[in-house]
């Protein structure tokens, strides 16, 4: 996976010097009201740096491959701060934009946290050579039918209704 992830860096890299492709694939992509979305919130030159990986990851046959580049597309977009839009997102709050700040480059961010995600990759499988198992359980954790010690993590999702402001 490492060598399709560096050649999607890669040809991301190299479409970004066909400016042509590129601004006529931004301008044909979107409707007049989400162009002025994506021109509030993102530089041109961060317009031009995602549609490039957008382009390429959509050239990905493998579909399990491609949901990583999507994952990891989505994950830089707004972070909490220094992503490669101009918002901020606050938590559990609706973003801001912040204008002080010069965003960073989307395809280096963007390789940046597929390196990440590869590396979390790559030691799930010492998981699974040492026999160990994930098993999800859903259901309320106080109500679970487990004995002590034998949860690793839990992830919760807590409700964000009141946190809007």
């Amino acid at each position: 996976m490492n060598d399709e992830k560096c050649d999607v860096v890669g040809q991301s890299r190299r479409l970004l010097q066909d400016t042509d492709l590129v601004e006529s694939a931004i301008q044909s992509r979107f409707d007049d009201d989400t162009k002025k979305f994506i021109d509030y919130w993102f530089l041109l030159d961060t317009q031009r740096e995602l549609m490039t990986l957008v382009l390429t990851i959509e050239k990905i046959a493998d579909s399990g491959l491609r949901r990583i580049l999507e994952l990891t597309f989505s994950s830089i977009i707004v972070t909490k701060s220094g992503g490669v839009s101009g918002a901020m997102d606050l938590a559990h709050g609706r973003p801001h934009r912040v204008n002080s700040e010069t965003p960073r480059n989307a395809i280096q961010q963007f390789e940046r946290k597929l390196r990440q995600y590869l590396l979390c990759f790559s030691k799930q499988d010492v998981g699974k050579a040492a026999g160990v198992m994930a098993q999800p359980v859903m259901g309320d954790a106080k109500a679970l039918p487990l004995n002590n010690d034998v949860v690793d993590l839990i992830v919760t999702s807590p409700p964000y209704a009141n946190a809007i402001d």
